[in-house]
């Protein structure tokens, strides 16, 4: 899962995301799929690795940890 931080950094980069999604190299649906949860991506995700790119952000920032998740470990 994508984490909050994550979220909130894309949140105030102050580009509208369409803009922001062609600048990372990426479209607008996608970015708003990552988003609004629709898309799951997996840590290997070439969008996330794009957007952490961009952000500068590692690949591990993006995603909650299970500690910060507790509920992904009582699923596991």
């Amino acid at each position: 899962m994508l984490s909050r931080r994550f979220i909130d950094t894309l949140k105030n980069t102050g580009k509208p995301y369409h803009k922001l999604a062609w600048e990372v190299g990426i479209t607008p649906s996608q970015l708003y799929r990552l988003t609004a949860g629709i898309d799951r991506p997996a840590p290997g995700d070439p969008r996330v690795i794009k957007l952490c790119a961009y952000l500068g952000m590692s690949i591990s920032e993006a995603f909650e940890s299970d500690v910060e998740n507790p509920q992904a470990q009582s699923n596991a």
